[in-house]
């Protein structure tokens, strides 16, 4: 049988982020980057994801892509984003998932991953980088220079079109 938490826990507290490397991620490491992610969003389906990697996927076409910080081979982070051009914001990327796996929290790790797409923004011509955040996570952005934003996000869902009647009925 696979090794026990413990094991794996004390086998990755010898490596380093100096071991790590950002890579792309695509539906190569579909299974990989899904169990990484619900760690963020325990909800999150599969098939979602799924479509957000594939080149023809809705989320894909609209600009989002997975980004992970690799250390020997095993996906320890993942930011998920997308450039965008608002008249508010400028142009900047936009992270809309960031997640650290809960054994490389605190090593670094999502400072690497941070500090990695902010010089890709940069090359991009992105003048800054804006995320959502939950409250206990804004100590680890503002050590990193984030600034918390007065405004609160707020949401509507909608419910989906009306089907268009099928011709010959």
């Amino acid at each position: 049988m696979g090794q026990n938490s413990s094991q794996a826990a004390r086998r990755s507290s010898t490596l380093s982020v100096n071991d790590a490397r950002v890579v792309p991620v695509g539906t190569a490491r579909l299974d990989e980057a899904w169990r990484v992610l619900r760690h963020l969003r325990p909800g999150l389906e599969r098939r979602r994801l799924a479509d957000a990697l594939r080149r023809g996927g809705r989320a894909y076409r609209l600009g989002y892509r997975l980004r992970g910080l690799e250390v020997r081979g095993r996906l320890v982070a993942l930011a998920g984003g997308r450039p965008l051009v608002t008249l508010a914001r400028g142009p900047h990327l936009h992270i809309d998932d960031f997640v650290v796996v809960p054994a490389w929290r605190g090593r670094g790790a999502g400072r690497r991953l941070l500090e990695a797409l902010e010089e890709h923004a940069r090359k991009r011509g992105l003048a800054a980088v804006h995320l959502d955040s939950f409250l206990d996570a804004l100590g680890f952005y503002e050590a990193l220079g984030f600034t918390a934003l007065p405004c609160r996000a707020v949401r509507k869902k909608l419910p989906p079109p009306p089907r268009a009647p099928r011709r010959g009925s």
